[in-house]
């Protein structure tokens, strides 16, 4: 669970400090959540049906509750030509750390990477995996974002909130 927490804390980081936030404030559920992460690139030709899926969550009801779809666009395809405007060298790395970790057999685009595990159900549009995902009791993680200052809070499930 703490890799979790980490994980959602780095990319809120990224967000926050490449995006214009004004304020966001969102708080998980007691249960396990699924953290879902697309690498993907504009120069890649099989990644839009990926970020559409992916997108798909922003109308689900436990969005940033249950499930946490985050997408980094990485640089490995901008020298084809096709520069990636949303890729950052720090998403591409990431890929790599998953890779040197033996969490993926490899590195390509889209790929998915679900709660630090490699994800190929989406191929073949097996996406019940995800939502069908069991849950445990672990606690709860709020997380606010005012301008460049993000606080988050975890209270593991019967313990005290860790800041």
């Amino acid at each position: 669970m703490k890799w979790i927490v980490l994980a959602t804390l780095l990319c809120l980081s990224s967000m926050a400090s490449s995006q214009t936030l004004s304020q966001f404030s969102k708080e998980s559920s007691l249960n396990s959540p699924v953290f879902m992460e697309l690498y993907t690139s504009q120069g890649c030709n099989s990644c839009p049906p990926a970020e559409t899926w992916l997108s798909s969550f922003v109308d689900n009801k436990q969005l940033w509750q249950r499930y946490f779809p985050i997408a980094f666009h990485v640089t490995y395809w901008n020298y084809l030509g096709w520069k990636d405007p949303f890729s950052q060298r720090q998403f591409s790395k990431r890929q790599y750390k998953h890779l040197n970790a033996l969490n993926i057999r490899q590195v390509y685009t889209p790929e998915f990477v679900v709660n630090g595990h490699e994800w190929r159900g989406w191929f073949d549009r097996n996406t019940k995996q995800i939502t069908e995902l069991p849950s445990n009791r672990v606690g709860k993680l709020k997380v606010t974002i005012n301008g460049n200052t993000i606080n988050a809070h975890f209270t593991p499930a019967n313990k005290k909130k860790i800041s």
